[in-house]
């Protein structure tokens, strides 16, 4: 087995992986433009009847209703001391939420780092993989195989090149 730490373009089809994972929500940070291209790119380096996995959070569930300060903020130590953290929606457009993260330090400084978060519908997952090529996809509810339901906080991707075979 071998790790390969970074995103899409790190990936050589000429070496091609039997299963590309996705952690942490990272897809969600793959824009609307670079989708598809990345995607493709993800499927050319998997080994045939080779897995794309990864979760995603689910737009139905409207989780970002809950990132605000007053539900956000924590005090978190660290090797500098004590600092200050919480969330601020700042735009939701459909399928897109841009949110702020303030890191408040102890001298008074707030950092602040601007994300967007791109959410997608189960179907325009699917349609999306399959614009990629990938044969099989899979969308769960939940870690254990449940439907898809707005109730649900993720989606857990699994999708599968096609296997070929010779003859």
């Amino acid at each position: 087995m071998r790790w390969i730490d970074g995103d899409a373009r790190v990936l050589d089809p000429s070496a091609p992986a039997d299963l590309v994972l996705c952690t942490g929500n990272a897809f969600m940070h793959i824009g609307t433009d670079e989708l598809v291209e990345t995607l493709d790119h993800l499927r050319r380096s998997l080994t045939p009847g080779g897995a794309l996995a990864f979760e995603t959070r689910n737009p139905a569930h409207r989780e970002w209703k809950n990132w605000t300060p007053d539900q956000t903020t924590h005090v978190r130590p660290a090797a500098f001391g004590t600092f200050t953290e919480w969330l601020e929606v700042t735009s939701v457009c459909p399928g897109v939420v841009v949110f702020d993260s303030h890191n408040l330090f102890a001298n008074g400084t707030d950092r602040i780092f601007t994300s967007a978060l791109y959410f997608r519908t189960e179907t325009e997952l699917i349609e999306a993989l399959g614009a990629a090529g990938f044969e099989h996809v899979e969308v769960m509810g939940t870690w254990e195989g449940d439907p898809v339901a707005a109730r649900h906080r993720l989606l857990i991707v699994l999708a599968t090149t096609g296997v070929t075979t010779t003859s």
